[in-house]
């Protein structure tokens, strides 16, 4: 058994986090269809991104996320994962209470990083607190609506892939150690301030791929347009509105971008 490797960048900070992604999977498994990278990476958030769209596409994934409440679910899924295998974690998802649920990954929760246990504990007393526990009752709906449509196949072959996996607590600005990247998952961070209360500029996306690298990004309807501007310096590959996740009717953009010309390469200041 092989759980991810964890690297706690920076320690000082922190934010509420998810406990599931509350994105279409379906939607960036087709814009990737078909593609084999070496290296992928992006924003962690709870797991399912690395897990079910990176990892099954690349060599190597290297993943961050500032939430030690988004890192804790991620671990505890993949703690379940590797422990008492795909079918059985699927079935405790999508079939089982919320309670048994907890039950079974209390069980694994001494398998995970220190800071991770401490930091991103599931606490059943805390069922609806977002600060209080790394998957709440509300999230273990949702991931039923994520995992059910997770194809066997792809869940059968996690366990094996989760030594590719490292998960950073930090920016995605402390993966640049790792290298440069062929695929990048941004989520809708470009929406959001980093640690240092900055919004982050195109090039710092841009400066993070390879040549020839691109960009899986998602955004509210009434967006940024800080890829799609007109001297946004960025071109569209791939492009589909869909809903935001399978418990929720509302939509969000979905893109695949790369950039029009790479930038010169000098590995990012952390934000």
């Amino acid at each position: 058994m092989k759980l991810p490797e964890f690297e706690d960048c920076y320690p000082n900070f922190t934010a509420y986090g998810y406990g599931c992604t509350n994105e279409n999977l379906a939607t960036h498994l087709k814009f990737i269809e078909g593609t084999q990278v070496e290296m992928a990476g992006g924003i962690a958030s709870a797991g399912e991104v690395p897990f079910f769209v990176l990892l099954p596409h690349a060599d190597r994934v290297v993943v961050a996320d500032h939430s030690y409440r988004s890192l804790g679910a991620l671990f505890v899924k993949a703690a379940l994962l590797a422990t008492i295998g795909p079918r059985a974690t699927k079935a405790l998802v999508c079939e089982a209470k919320y309670d048994d649920f907890v039950a079974a990954a209390k069980l694994v929760m001494p398998l995970l990083p220190e800071v991770i246990r401490e930091k991103g504990r599931i606490d059943p007393m805390a069922s609806s607190d977002y600060y209080g526990s790394c998957i709440t009752s509300h999230e273990h709906v949702s991931m039923k609506n994520q995992w059910s449509g997770i194809p066997l196949a792809t869940l059968d072959a996690v366990p094996e892939m989760l030594g590719r996996l490292t998960v950073i607590h930090g920016d995605l600005s402390d993966i640049t150690k790792y290298g440069q990247l062929d695929l990048l998952y941004t989520s809708n961070c470009h929406e959001h301030c980093d640690r240092n209360g900055r919004l982050p500029k195109a090039d710092f996306f841009a400066k993070l791929l390879k040549v020839g690298g691109s960009v899986l990004y998602t955004e509210e309807q009434i967006h940024t347009k800080l890829f799609t501007g007109r001297k946004a310096g960025w071109k569209m590959l791939k492009e589909e509105k869909a809903v935001r996740c399978a418990v929720s009717g509302y939509c969000w953009n979905y893109r695949m971008i790369a950039p029009e010309v790479q930038p010169a390469v000098e590995l990012v200041e952390a934000r």
